[in-house]
Parts: C-alpha cells; sequence; structure tokens
C-alpha cells in the first residue's frame, strides 16, 4: 500500500467507528428505555395499589367468623383474580357474625355482591382442588384407554391367582366368621332383645295392627272366605268322624283319620287352592300396593331402619366380627402371602408395572408436579391449607346488575358450591 492511499483508508476506519458508535448509544438508550418503562409500569401498579380510593364497611357473615388479614378477591372480565379487599376485625355475636372490611377495589362495595368461602382443610376438598372435574374427566378418559389398551393382557394374567386366592379366602373367612359370632353371641342375643322390645313391640306391631291389618283384611278376605266355604262344601264329617271313632276303637288299624286328611287335602283342598291362584296373585298385588303407598308404613319403616342402622352398639359389634373374621385373621393372611409371592404373582405384578407406571408418573406429574416445573398450583394449595393452615377463609366479590342502595348493609352468603382459594401470581416472566 503506497503512502498516497492510507489518508483514504484512514477516512473509512474513522467513518466504521463512528457508525458503530452512534449504533451502540441508540441500542444503550434503548435498553435504557425499556428498563425505564418496565419501572415505571411497577412503580404505577405500586402507587395504585397503595393510594387507591379505601373505604371500610361492616359485613354480616352466614356461618362463620374471619380473621384479621382474610382476603377478599374479584375476578375481572379476562379471569384474573385481584385482591380487592381484606379483614380488619371480627366478632362472632348473636344471632349472625359480623366483620369489617377494608376495601381498595376498582368500583364502590356496593358495586358487589359478597359469597363467604371456608375451607375446613377435609379430605374431600383436597380431592377436589388436586382433581376439579375437568382433570378428572382427563384422568378417567386416559385409564379407561389404557384399560381398553392392556385390560385384556392384565386381566389374563392376574385371573388366576385372583381366582386360587378367592378359592382358599372363602372357607377361612366362613369359618372366621363362626367363630366370631359364636363369642359375640352373648352381645347379640343382648342387642336382638333390646330391639324385639324397643322397636318390635313397641312400635312395628302397633304399626301392623293399625296399619297392616286393615290392607290385608281388605284385600284378602273375600279370596280366604270364598277358598274356605268352597273346602267347606267338600269336606264329609261323616267318613271324618267314623274314621276317627274306628281309630279310637281296640281295632288293629289306627291311622284310617291321617289317611282320610291326607286324601282330603290331596283330592279336594289343594284343587281348591290352584283354582284360586290368579285371586290369590292379585289379593297379594293388591296389599303390596297398598302397603308401600301407605305413608304412615313407610315413614315408620324408613326410620326403623335408620335406627338400626345407627345404632352404636350394633355398629360397634359389627365392627368387632369384621375385625376379628378378616381384619386380624391371620389364617386369612397368609393365604393372601402365599397365594401372592408365587412366580406366577410376581410376573402378573411386573408386567402391570410395566404396562401402567409411564401412565401412573404421568398422572401424577400433572397432579403434584416434576422436579423441573416445580409443585403445581394445585399442589401448591392443598399444602398451604394442610400444613401451614393457610387460605382457610376468603370472601369473593361478584359485579351486581345494578349497586346496592348504600344504606342497605352488606350480607356475605354461601352458594353451596365448592370454592378454590385464588392464587395471585405477582412475578412476571422475563
Amino acid at each position: 500500500m503506497s503512502s498516497s492511499d492510507w489518508p483514504q483508508l484512514r477516512w473509512k476506519l474513522t467513518t466504521l467507528l463512528g457508525v458503530l458508535f452512534w449504533i451502540g448509544c441508540l441500542v444503550a438508550i434503548a435498553i435504557a428505555a425499556r428498563s425505564r418503562a418496565a419501572e415505571a409500569s411497577r412503580v404505577t401498579e405500586i402507587a395504585t395499589h397503595l393510594f387507591r380510593r379505601s373505604e371500610s364497611f361492616p359485613i354480616q357473615l352466614p356461618n362463620g367468623p374471619l380473621r384479621h388479614g382474610d382476603a377478599v378477591f374479584a375476578v375481572d372480565a379476562s379471569g384474573q383474580w385481584s385482591q380487592v379487599g381484606h379483614a380488619t376485625s371480627s366478632a362472632e355475636s348473636d344471632p349472625q357474625p359480623t366483620a369489617v372490611i377494608q376495601w381498595y377495589g376498582p368500583q364502590p362495595a356496593s358495586h358487589y355482591e359478597f359469597i363467604y368461602c371456608r375451607n375446613r382443610g377435609t379430605l374431600a376438598e383436597a380431592v377436589e382442588i388436586l382433581l376439579p372435574s375437568d382433570r378428572r374427566t382427563a384422568i378417567l378418559n386416559r385409564i379407561a384407554a389404557a384399560q381398553r389398551l392392556h385390560g385384556p393382557e392384565l386381566t389374563e394374567a392376574f385371573k388366576p391367582v385372583i381366582e386360587q386366592t378367592l378359592r382358599e379366602s372363602v372357607p377361612v373367612i366362613e369359618q372366621a366368621l363362626v367363630q366370631a359370632v359364636r363369642a359375640h353371641q352373648a352381645e347379640i342375643d343382648a342387642i336382638g332383645k333390646r330391639f324385639e322390645a324397643e322397636l318390635i313391640n313397641d312400635r312395628v306391631v302397633p304399626l301392623v295392627r293399625s296399619e297392616l291389618l286393615p290392607i290385608v283384611r281388605a284385600h284378602g278376605e273375600p279370596v280366604a272366605t270364598e277358598i274356605g266355604q268352597e273346602i267347606w262344601d267338600r269336606a264329609s264329617l261323616f267318613r271324618f268322624g267314623w274314621r276317627i271313632m274306628y281309630d279310637k276303637s281296640p281295632l288293629p288299624q289306627r291311622d284310617l283319620s291321617q289317611r282320610e286328611w291326607e286324601r282330603f287335602m290331596e283330592q279336594e283342598a289343594i284343587p281348591v287352592f290352584e283354582s284360586h291362584v290368579d285371586a290369590i296373585v292379585t289379593a297379594v298385588k293388591d296389599i303390596l300396593r297398598d302397603v308401600v303407598k301407605n305413608e304412615a308404613v313407610r315413614k315408620e319403616v324408613t326410620l326403623v331402619l335408620q335406627e338400626v342402622a345407627s345404632d352404636a352398639q350394633l355398629q360397634a359389634l359389627a365392627g368387632s366380627i369384621v375385625r376379628d373374621a378378616i381384619v386380624e385373621n391371620q389364617a386369612l393372611r397368609q393365604v393372601w402371602s402365599r397365594n401372592w409371592s408365587t412366580d406366577r404373582a410376581q410376573a402378573a405384578m411386573q408386567l402391570a408395572n410395566e404396562r401402567l407406571e409411564p401412565l401412573v408418573r404421568e398422572i401424577g406429574d400433572e397432579i403434584f408436579g416434576t422436579p423441573e416445573t416445580g409443585i403445581s398450583p394445585e399442589f401448591a394449595r392443598v399444602l398451604r391449607n394442610q400444613i401451614l393452615n393457610k387460605d382457610r377463609r376468603w370472601i369473593e366479590a361478584a359485579v351486581l346488575p345494578a349497586p346496592r342502595d348504600k344504606d342497605q348493609p352488606a350480607v356475605a352468603k354461601t352458594d353451596g358450591q365448592s370454592h378454590v382459594y385464588p392464587l395471585l401470581f405477582f412475578a412476571q416472566e422475563t
């Protein structure tokens, strides 16, 4: 390169560096502007939360108090939940508990109706949170598909093991039941005597006399009278009379009256009953129909059965018999242990593990979460509720079609539906 080309090359390098410098400045300005806009947005959100208009009002609660800090949530048109208030105090006053709500929603509280929600921490509520209806349906559909795909193969593998186990278990359970009943015979007799005195004699017998006998008499008496009259007309007093006298005499043959009775029943009485079978069946149907339609009978029988089923002594006795015959039956445990330790049983369980483990793992990941994605929101709700005793009470606010009169007190109602505590996410993806 000659000395005459150097000024031109230097000018090109200077121009390139200048362009790169200004491009870098523009990029830095854009990044700074975006960061400041995001910070301004966050500041605006925080300021809106801190300085938005708030009001305080009392609210009547339906069946339980609120604690200080319990939240009030509302959902917007997009389905996004936000906290619009919280409880500052509560009192379990008669006849209805009350609380004071600090309100900072986008509209006045008079524009909303309030639903009192409570999670008592029961197993049913935890299942409802982990398995909402749409997820239950999807899981059941997947299980049904797996059953259709692998069901015949697994049935063929487990069927011999189950059949052999049941075949050996039945006589063991029968023997244990007999022994358990004998061991508790005194308790059974005592309960039977109590039921006979309290239920049969005092309630069932009067019910039969007052309600059932009139029904039976109304439908059964005409048929019975007709049958009895025909049998009486066919009976021969002379034939019965002389045979009875002959049997009483010292003559050797003494079974003539018995033979005449058997002949009469076979040739006279039974044909009469057979000829009236249709009438007897009709009468029985009419009796059963009227008994079922009788409100007093239905009500009393229902109450008696409920009392028997809920009897604490009978329940304890049944539990003891089942426990002795099945739960604590060592012979039965040996039968099951022996049959399910065989090579055939182990092969069947291994086959089931190979076929179903992927599905079980997928379902578990959906319900509880994975190490990569973390625990699921539903499982997080259950953990907060069951372990930390959080999220037990809250109020959900729904916009009313027309605002409520300001002088009308706010009342939180229950709608009888299962509600899930809303989770609010404040972190934004970057």
